[in-house]
C-alpha cells in the first residue's frame, strides 16, 4: 500500500485501465481481447491521459510533501477503529479496540483470556463482583479500569484467591494496552505479592501448579513492563522476572519473546542486544505475530545505533 502510494503514475495507470474494463463490463464488452484492442486503438489518448493524470498526482503528492502516505494510512485506520466500534455495544466497545496491543506478545498471552472475560460477564451464574470486575476489564476507559482496581483491592477469600490474581494480572495489562504504563506496574506488583505471600490460605497453598502458573504469568508480564519502560532503576527485576519466568514448567514463546525484548532493552554490548533479537526472531517462528517482532526489531535497531 505505502509503496503503491509513493508511485503516482502505476496509481493512474491501474485506476484508467479499471475504468475502462469496468466501463466495458456495463456494455457487457469486457473480454480480455476487447480491452487490449481498446487500449491499443486508443494509445495516444492513453499516454496523454495517463501522462497528465501522474502529473497531477505528483503535484499533490509534492505540495503534501511526505504527509501524504501517513494522511491515506491514517485515514484508513480511523475507519476500521470506526467500524469495529459500529459492531460493538456499550462497554464492550473498548474490546474492539485492542488490536494492536494483541500483537504484542503480551497480547497474544491475554487473547484466550479475553474470551473468558467476555463469557463471565454474560454468565447469570456469576457471583455479581466477578461479573462487575469482568465488565469493568472490557472496558478501555481509565476510570472503569481504576474501578476494578478498587473492587480487587478489597479482601480475597480462599475460593477466589487464584482468580483475583489472573484478575490483576488482566487488569495490569489493559492498564499498559491504553499505555498507562507505570499504573500497570502497579497492578501487577500487586498481583505478584499475592502470589507470592507468605500467608497464603493453606488450601489454596494445596494448588501449587495454579500458584506457579500465575505467578510465571505476572513475572513474565512485569518484566515487559519494566523493561517497555527503558529504566535503568527496572533492569535487575526485569532480568530476573523474565529468566525465572522463562525457566518455568509451563514455557511459551511469549515468555521467550520476553525475555529477548528485556536484552534489547538492557544489553549492554552488541552481542547482547543481538542475541535478545535472535530470541525475539525465534518466539515469532514459533507463532506470534509478525507485528510484535517487527516492534522489538526497532528497538533494537535504537539501542545498536545508540551504543555504536
Amino acid at each position: 500500500m505505502t509503496r503503491l502510494l509513493r508511485k503516482p503514475l502505476a496509481i493512474f495507470v491501474i485506476a484508467f485501465i479499471v475504468y475502462i474494463v469496468l466501463s466495458m463490463a456495463e456494455k457487457g464488452e469486457a473480454t480480455f481481447s476487447t480491452v487490449k484492442e481498446t487500449l491499443l486503438h486508443e494509445s495516444a489518448h492513453v499516454a496523454l491521459y495517463v501522462a497528465i493524470g501522474a502529473f497531477m498526482i505528483a503535484l499533490i503528492a509534492e505540495a503534501l510533501g511526505e504527509h501524504l502516505v501517513p494522511v491515506v494510512e491514517h485515514s484508513l485506520h480511523e475507519f476500521s477503529t470506526l467500524m469495529a466500534g459500529k459492531v460493538s455495544e456499550g462497554i464492550r466497545a473498548g474490546f474492539g479496540s485492542l488490536g494492536t496491543a494483541l500483537s504484542s506478545s503480551l497480547g497474544q498471552q491475554f487473547a484466550q483470556t479475553w474470551e473468558q472475560v467476555k463469557k463471565t460477564a454474560d454468565d447469570p451464574n456469576e457471583p455479581p463482583e466477578e461479573k462487575e470486575i469482568a465488565r469493568l476489564l472490557l472496558s478501555d476507559a481509565k476510570e472503569d479500569l481504576e474501578h476494578a482496581a478498587s473492587i480487587l483491592a478489597r479482601p480475597v477469600g480462599v475460593k477466589n484467591y487464584i482468580r483475583t490474581i489472573k484478575n490483576y494480572t488482566t487488569l495490569a495489562y489493559k492498564f499498559w494496552s491504553i499505555q498507562v504504563l507505570g499504573r500497570a506496574i502497579e497492578i501487577a506488583e500487586t498481583g505478584l505479592k499475592l502470589a507470592t505471600a507468605k500467608d497464603i490460605p493453606p488450601a489454596v497453598a494445596a494448588n501449587k501448579q495454579d500458584l506457579a502458573d500465575v505467578e510465571s504469568a505476572l513475572k513474565s508480564s512485569l518484566a515487559y513492563y519494566y523493561a517497555d519502560t527503558g529504566k535503568a532503576e527496572y533492569e535487575e527485576a526485569a532480568r530476573q522476572y523474565a529468566k525465572e519466568s522463562f525457566a518455568s514448567p509451563s514455557y511459551e514463546p511469549e515468555k521467550l519473546d520476553t525475555q529477548g525484548f528485556v536484552l534489547i532493552v538492557y544489553g549492554k554490548n552488541k552481542a547482547e542486544i543481538l542475541s535478545g533479537l535472535k530470541m525475539c526472531r525465534d518466539a515469532w517462528d514459533r507463532g506470534l505475530p509478525i507485528e510484535s517482532y517487527h516492534r522489538h526489531f526497532e528497538r533494537a535497531y535504537e539501542r545498536l545505533k545508540a551504543i555504536t
